[in-house]
């Protein structure tokens, strides 16, 4: 629960889809704004220096323009409006799409590195009771009661049961590694 927590206010990758949603937004409203009213206002001012002082004449000229422009189209039955609001709820989903995928990515891991978690338990007592059986073969061997070959065949299964000992320490790890950066708590690095 922490994992997804910190995935959704975190994550790279749920970071960039929600950017690009809004990125898509906006080009939304953009493709609206064209079609849109438009008023413009410019102003203009004058001062006249008259050196000859005469009076009567205002030196101070002022001049406002207000010009309204209006589309005589319907919004909705333009192309690239139209484009740019399907491309909008597209990425939208597309978003949503991608933090669902990484939420349930690191639910995944999350369940795989518990089973990990509980063979490793299991693999370490086997580990302690293959040992313990090489003690005693070792022993019977040097008491002259044992053969050689059942002490190689012990060496050999606490060989085997430390190599998947060591397997899934390794995978635990990567596991850890791969929750941690999708879920946005270290950096992804680039390839």
């Amino acid at each position: 629960v922490a994992l997804v927590a910190a995935a959704r206010s975190r994550s790279n990758i749920i970071g960039a889809a929600r950017e690009r949603a809004d990125a898509a937004n906006f080009a939304k409203r953009a493709a609206y704004g064209k079609y849109l009213p438009q008023i413009d206002l410019n102003g203009e001012y004058s001062h006249v220096f008259d050196q000859s002082g005469s009076t009567g004449v205002d030196p101070d000229r002022y001049s406002i323009q207000v010009r309204l422009r209006v589309p005589l189209v319907d919004i909705n039955t333009m192309a690239d409006v139209r484009e740019a609001r399907a491309q909008a709820a597209s990425a939208h989903y597309r978003a949503q799409d991608t933090a669902f995928e990484v939420e349930k990515q690191i639910a995944q891991d999350w369940e795989t590195y518990r089973a990990i978690e509980w063979q490793l338990n299991l693999v370490d007592q086997e580990v302690a009771a293959t040992q313990q059986g090489l003690v005693s073969r070792q022993k019977q061997y040097a008491a002259g009661i044992g053969d050689l070959d059942a002490v190689v065949v012990q060496a050999e299964r606490l060989g085997s049961a430390r190599q998947s000992h060591a397997r899934l320490k390794a995978e635990r790890h990567v596991l850890m590694l791969r929750m941690a950066t999708v879920s946005g708590l270290l950096p992804a690095t680039g390839g």
